[in-house]
């Protein structure tokens, strides 16, 4: 039986006129080998790139990571602690009477606060006590005792001056703890017929607190130190006091105090 070449050759003639397929086959093979090769080398390329680009974008994305500046938090304000009871120590506090505003610095540890309030803080030094006061009400100058009440004058400096019981130096315009203040100098000349028993001996009450009741009084013997702020019912009024021959290391001490004192309206 013939071969399927045999048929073919036939078939074509002499010469043979179809293609030689052996020869077709073999310039063929090499082709289809170079374009596998070149496939495959494109695909690795592809792959190459890939891998590379990912690497890239990871890399650049922990840069950037790393790059990035947390900021610091802001550092938060530590506000002034609050004039409260016991001893200072040094360092700013913050507190207020009436409608006033205080910052007190202290570079020691020489003061105490023994009472505060809304119209009143007292301070104490050794044994003397330096208070910050809104008075509610002051005490008929005529009276005998500390029963009586009137309204607060306006100028409690110059009531201070008129008054029958007391002498007093000339007031002063000066400055303390910021503010414009007047300063006058009070003793007692002639005390109370009827002192209560809050006085420790013969005294006059000039007023009380506002909203504590608690008396303001100086003692005979003693010289008082007023310094009165602004008019009205809205005056501060500084005062402290000791006995004569010991009243200037009191004032000292009050005016080193004062130094880092800040009156400021509320």
């Amino acid at each position: 039986m013939r071969d399927l070449r045999s048929l073919l050759d036939e078939a074509a003639g002499s010469p043979p006129d179809l293609p030689d397929l052996d020869g077709i086959r073999r310039r063929a093979h090499p082709r289809i080998i170079r374009r596998r090769a070149a496939s495959i080398v494109c695909l690795a390329a592809v792959l190459i790139a890939c891998w590379i680009g990912v690497s890239t974008l990871a890399g650049g994305a922990g840069k950037d990571k790393g790059d990035v500046v947390t900021p610091a938090p802001t550092p938060s304000v530590t506000e002034a602690p609050s004039i409260r009871q016991g001893q200072l120590e040094p360092g700013t506090y913050r507190g207020g009477v009436g409608d006033r505003r205080l910052r007190l610095e202290v570079d020691n540890d020489d003061w105490s606060v023994v009472a505060v309030h809304p119209t009143w803080v007292a301070l104490t030094f050794r044994q003397y006590l330096v208070h910050l006061q809104v008075w509610g009400s002051v005490v008929p100058p005529r009276s005998t005792d500390a029963g009586g009440h009137q309204d607060v004058p306006d100028d409690v400096a110059a009531w201070l001056v008129g008054h029958p019981r007391l002498s007093t130096s000339a007031p002063a315009a000066v400055v303390a703890g910021g503010s414009a203040a007047t300063q006058l100098d009070v003793r007692v000349v002639r005390p109370l017929e009827n002192p209560p028993a809050e006085c420790t001996g013969p005294c006059v009450v000039l007023g009380r607190v506002a909203g504590e009741g608690e008396l303001v009084d100086i003692t005979l013997g003693e010289r008082a130190r007023f310094l009165v702020f602004g008019q009205g019912r809205r005056q501060l009024i500084v005062n402290y006091r000791a006995p004569e021959h010991e009243f200037t290391v009191l004032d000292r001490a009050v005016q080193d105090l004062l130094t880092g004192l800040h009156i400021a309206p509320g």
